[in-house]
């Protein structure tokens, strides 16, 4: 990609791109690590025994080096972008306490639903199919959470919510 990218600028600005440092910076770094992967790798073998292929292949693997500073001199250009970062890196904080406190408010609802809904599972003379159905979303502390998960997450709650209102409130 890097090759490509220093052809078509060569084909677009001519000679004039080789006038800037920064343009001979990339032709440089680009050159160099085409010649690391392409040609210097598959000596890589003989590494261990030929001293100066090992040292030439030390030198170019060096220039990869460069290519860190060619991305951070792009990046100076987008400052938007770092500022969005900083952003949001700033923001994960706040974040994760809003979330562990939601899930403390899930976590005890659940705890609290299953409490209050043992009682019509272990009623008798309730509708056997709600009984079970009560039991499968809200008979014990995991399950119950998971549906308040379900509900506060998902567009379901009136299927969670309307049977108890409806058939265990009675």
């Amino acid at each position: 990609i890097f090759v490509l990218e220093i052809a078509w600028r060569l084909y677009m600005h001519k000679l004039s791109f080789l006038c800037d440092v920064f343009g001979v910076f990339d032709v440089l770094v680009v050159v160099a690590t085409s010649i690391d992967v392409y040609v210097l790798q598959p000596f890589d073998a003989g590494y261990a025994q030929n001293f100066a292929v090992g040292r030439l292949t030390r030198i170019f693997r060096l220039m990869r080096i460069f290519r860190v500073l060619r991305v951070m001199r792009f990046a100076k250009n987008l400052q938007q972008l770092r500022l969005l970062g900083d952003v949001l890196s700033k923001c994960l904080s706040p974040l994760m306490w809003a979330l562990l406190v939601l899930g403390i408010i899930m976590v005890g609802t659940g705890v609290l639903m299953s409490q209050l809904l043992v009682e019509h599972v272990l009623d008798t003379t309730a509708d056997e199919e709600n009984r079970r159905w009560v039991y499968n979303y809200y008979g014990n502390a995991i399950k119950a959470t998971y549906s308040v998960f379900e509900a506060t997450f998902s567009g379901s709650w009136p299927l969670l919510a309307r049977p108890l209102i409806h058939e265990v409130s009675e």
